[in-house]
């Protein structure tokens, strides 16, 4: 196995090995330290002969005059228990052929890897030899099964049982009642350094002693565990964290911790610093049933990944392996636990700090003017204390606001906004050209009329084809477009008056047509079904029916209407949302893809394909499911700042005064107060003069008496709002995001 003297980089179906350790050819990981070596050559000849070399057959004894032995003619491996269990008896057990000594280390690495599999603590195997040659001579007699192995000379087959596990592996031999053969292992599997294609001495296998060896049957000492390795896996903050983690599990089991950056640089336990040359924490040994220790993850702006390695050494093993998988079907390795090799992976990402926004929002412009914007900074996945905010406002010059009502949580809105698929999904029992949208007008030479007789698909109008006719509208006006579906493909753009149409139908000169608009509840969107949910509202946009939600889809009919037996039958039936068994797109743990249709609660007309759309929610609890941030908001407010002016000129008993600036101000809404008013009952109201800017005349409701140059105040309106309040953020998401305060539920321009 040449391969082990390039240990750092191997790869076994498309993947690298860590530093350090190598892929099995069954896929498993195992430590370069733990793989077989060989010593220095040895004279055959010499007095020390005694060997048992690992993983593969050695002389014990040769006889006279033989130098070498050149070959093994074949042997017969198969595994009769696990964990003292029996299994069925191979009846083709796989044969194996040692063409010489030399080569028996990678061979017997291969016949167990790739003929019987990774051998286990306490499995049994039955190694059945055939005769070797060594020179010319054949040595046919029982005596000559002392030159390989461990006096084989009473029998044509040994079952070896395995009871040192992982790291050190050991092949003892068993006789029919399971008593143990000889006084160290046949096979032995120990650490050294390799060198390839050399045999060692084996004198040091020796020092095993076969008393202390348990039964192979259930009573075999099982490898230390690692049950569980526990480290805050959430987001780093980009000023940098120390973060303690602890390895529990049996006393005395052994590990070795790496910890890697994006960058290629490893952590230093020592100095708490990444540095470029590799080093890791080395046999750490668990006591007391735990091992704890800190790292310490600097400050990164750039954002960073930390790929974390755990490995049990020889002698320890991970607690069984439990996969979770990502709905992409990929391995979610923070939520695995235990490891079916020596490695257990986890990684940790550090990330920028965030920004969560607040700002105003008109849904379909109907308040006007400009919103300016508070922000929060705070850090990916962490919380941060209550903290007050104040966003302004600001109306156009000629516009005022007046408040309707005083903010709460449930007027702040979030959306997402997927892409519509140009294709809708017609649904069974729909009707998806529902209604007339064009009505037939026979006006001459003018109207939906024809302009000419048509066969073909051309069809030309007397009036501007985009006015009456929308791609994908169904076509009626005589028979022929009655008898079936025919549908507009193409309008002409501009001022010219031809349309397609989707098969070639006889339509007569001057023929009024009439359009009815394809309409669909159903729709392919490129994102965020996992996140969208019935009920949540569209806001208003081009083409997008009024008072749109998403909603699920009901096609029914209703038997005996108006009586006591009326009932109504669901005939067919679809989800609001649908995945259609797509997976989503998984990036960094997160889903960032996921595709599916949406059914809205209303048809929508064929043109909102293509377009994005914004759909939302109301609420705190609409923030964390959309945008993943959890937050709490307290004392909301909103206050409008007064506007003031002054006189122009003094007035006596007069309902119209001349002021410097008529800004702030809506009419009918708006009262005036300042010195010299007359509020007895109360502040006068603005009837005119509202709605504008610069200097000029405003008429009151009542007369006034003031004299030129007072401040007046105006009540009720400013160009002017103001929102504050206190934001806690509980936990924050995973992106930077904007939170919008209904403007429309809040201030009115009239």
């Amino acid at each position: 196995m040449a391969y082990h003297n390039k240990p750092s980089k191997i790869k076994i179906k498309g993947k690298i090995a860590p530093p350090g350790y190598h892929y099995m050819p069954d896929g498993t990981l195992m430590a370069n330290s733990s793989m077989l070596t060989t010593g220095p050559p040895i004279n055959p000849t010499s007095p020390n002969r005694p060997m048992v070399h690992k993983w593969a057959i050695c002389g014990k004894k040769l006889p006279p005059g033989l130098s070498s032995v050149s070959n093994l003619v074949g042997a017969e491996v198969e595994i009769l228990y696990r964990n003292g269990t029996p299994l069925p008896p191979n009846p083709n057990p796989p044969y194996y052929y040692l063409p010489n000594a030399h080569a028996g280390y990678t061979h017997w690495l291969n016949m167990f890897y790739n003929q019987v599999g990774q051998p286990s603590v306490g499995d049994v195997v039955r190694v059945v030899g055939q005769r070797f040659t060594g020179g010319s001579t054949i040595f046919a007699s029982p005596g000559d099964w002392e030159d390989f192995g461990v006096d084989f000379e009473d029998y044509n087959s040994i079952d070896c049982y395995i009871y040192k596990g992982l790291g050190k592996m050991d092949l003892r031999p068993l006789d029919s009642q399971n008593n143990y053969i000889g006084n160290w292992p046949m096979f032995s599997y120990r650490q050294q350094p390799f060198q390839s294609n050399q045999f060692e001495n084996c004198s040091d296998c020796r020092g095993y002693d076969p008393t202390n060896i348990p039964d192979p049957f259930g009573k075999l000492s099982a490898p230390k565990t690692i049950n569980s390795f526990d480290l805050d896996l959430s987001d780093i903050k980009q000023a940098g964290e120390t973060r303690s983690f602890s390895v529990k599990g049996s006393d005395g089991a052994a590990f070795s911790l790496e910890i890697k950056n994006d960058a290629g640089q490893y952590y230093n336990f020592v100095t708490d610093t990444f540095q470029t040359i590799r080093t890791r924490l080395e046999n750490g040994k668990i006591r007391k049933g735990s091992y704890s220790r800190d790292i310490v993850f600097p400050s990164d702006n750039d954002g960073n990944q930390y790929d974390i390695y755990l490995f049990a050494e020889p002698g320890t093993k991970h607690a069984n392996y439990n996969e979770v998988r990502f709905g992409d079907g990929s391995i979610d390795i923070n939520s695995s636990t235990g490891s079916g090799s020596l490695l257990l992976q986890k990684v940790i990402y550090q990330y920028e700090d965030l920004t969560l926004t607040m700002q105003g929002y008109s849904i379909g412009g109907a308040v006007t003017g400009t919103f300016a914007t508070a922000t929060v900074s705070t850090n990916r996945g962490k919380s941060e204390d209550k903290t007050s905010f104040s966003l302004t406002c600001t109306a156009t010059v000629v516009a005022a606001y007046r408040i309707l009502k005083q903010p709460a949580a449930s007027d702040i809105l979030s959306f997402i906004k997927p892409v519509v698929g140009a294709a809708p999904v017609a649904l069974p029992g729909e009707n998806i050209y529902p209604s007339i949208t064009t009505e037939a007008d026979s006006t001459s030479e003018g109207g939906t009329t024809v302009n000419g007789a048509s066969t073909g698909q051309t069809v030309t109008t007397h009036v501007v084809s985009s006015t009456i006719a929308t791609v994908g509208d169904r076509v009626l006006g005589n028979a022929a477009l009655a008898a079936t579906t025919v549908t507009v493909t193409a309008v002409s753009e501009g001022s010219e008056k031809t349309f397609t149409i989707s098969e070639s139908i006889s339509i007569a000169d001057d023929l009024p047509l009439t359009f009815s608009n394809q309409m669909n509840y159903s729709w392919p969107i490129n994102n965020y079904v996992d996140k969208l949910k019935e009920g949540m509202i569209v806001l208003a946009g081009d083409n997008i029916a009024t008072d749109t939600v998403v909603g699920k889809y009901q096609d029914t009919i209703t038997i005996f209407p108006d009586t006591e037996d009326e009932e109504i039958i669901i005939k067919n039936e679809r989800p609001a949302l649908d995945t259609l068994s797509k997976k989503p797109t998984i990036v960094k743990g997160l889903v960032t893809v996921q595709e599916g249709n949406i059914i809205f609660n209303k048809q929508q007309v064929l043109a909102i394909g293509g377009t994005t759309l914004k759909i939302g929610g109301y609420g705190e609890n609409e923030i964390l499911r959309v945008y993943g941030w959890d937050v709490k908001f307290t004392n909301l407010a909103i206050a409008l700042t007064a506007p003031t002016t002054t006189t122009r000129e003094a007035t006596s008993a007069h309902a119209v005064i001349d002021v410097n600036s008529k800004e702030g101000v809506i009419n009918n809404i708006s009262r005036v107060s300042g010195i010299g008013i007359d509020s007895s009952v109360q502040s006068p109201l603005i009837t005119s003069g509202g709605g504008a800017t610069g200097d000029g005349d405003w008429t009151m409701d009542t007369v006034q008496t003031l004299e030129n140059g007072i401040t007046l105040t105006i009540e009720n309106t400013s160009r002017i709002a103001t929102i504050t309040g206190n934001i806690e953020i509980i936990k924050a998401g995973t992106a930077n995001q904007t939170l919008r305060f209904d403007v429309n539920k809040l201030l009115s321009i009239t």
